[in-house]
């Protein structure tokens, strides 16, 4: 009977379970905005490339964002860089509330 390597080490299991959970709520979130985005249409009265820019806006931060986020990761590592987007992340949950409230698709209000 042959011993098989465990999955992962005991001392990385919170570690596992936390970096997993992170992934979770991000496809969460993001499978989130597609629902999102025909309520928007909804209310705002958007158009179909005005929803579109949405989406765009969304999936183009990957693109702009990764090289920024490359060089931070680079200077400071990953635990600094996974703080710091969940940082990020938790500021832009918590602009939705008055984004929210304003109930318009410009920047005007």
């Amino acid at each position: 009977m042959t011993n098989k390597p465990a999955f992962t080490e005991k001392k990385f299991i919170v570690t596992f379970v936390f970096v997993t959970s992170l992934f979770l709520m991000w496809g969460l979130l993001h499978s989130m905005s597609d629902v999102l985005n025909k309520h928007f249409q909804n209310v705002l009265n958007l158009s179909k490339s005005q929803s579109g820019l949405i989406q765009f806006s969304v999936f183009g931060a990957y693109f702009i964002m990764s090289i920024p986020a490359g060089y931070f990761l680079k200077k400071f590592g990953y635990k600094p860089g996974v703080i710091l987007g969940l940082i990020l992340f938790a500021l832009g949950l918590f602009l939705f509330v008055p984004a929210a409230n304003a109930a318009s698709f410009t920047f005007s209000g």
